[in-house]
């Protein structure tokens, strides 16, 4: 079962970097959001493999995403992590939602900002700081370095097509 797993690692990080060299025979416009993401996908798949030759790493950078408390729990049926997937399940349509009415701008912060707070459980200065990092970062990457603006929402004349 290992090896089969080490096997689908090894693949999924050679398709990435496969991916990553292709980007460079875009045109210097279209080549950079593939060229962002095939790059964090080379730095993960690259993790992923590392975790399976080594157990020390694995046990290092263990995370469970449904992970709320000290009930967590694999097994199948657990009510916590049932709720915990209900949740997360509801606030991704809850997002959704918010980006029609509203627009990635409005939408991303309120609903980071709830996601950290009311499931991750964090310290409202966390959630504040954390929120603000992810919308600067989105700002400046969308609407100052490509110059490509988002979805503005029903609400604020944004066009579906």
């Amino acid at each position: 079962m290992k090896r089969k797993s080490i096997y689908f690692s090894a693949a999924v990080f050679i398709l990435v970097v496969l991916y990553w060299l292709k980007t460079f025979s875009y045109g210097p416009k279209s080549r950079l959001v593939p060229l962002i993401i095939s790059s964090a996908g080379i730095f993960f798949s690259a993790v992923t493999l590392l975790t399976e030759f080594s157990p020390k790493i694995a046990s290092r950078l263990e995370m469970h995403l449904f992970k709320t408390g000290d009930s967590f729990s694999n097994e199948p049926g657990n009510k916590e992590s049932s709720r915990n997937l209900l949740f997360v399940a509801v606030w991704l349509l809850g997002f959704l939602g918010l980006t029609f009415v509203f627009g990635y701008f409005a939408s991303i912060p309120v609903a980071l900002l709830f996601f950290l707070r009311y499931f991750k459980k964090q310290s409202l200065i966390t959630c504040i700081l954390t929120t603000s990092v992810v919308f600067v970062f989105i700002y400046a990457m969308f609407t100052m370095l490509m110059g490509y603006p988002l979805f503005e929402g029903v609400f604020f004349g944004g066009i579906l097509m």
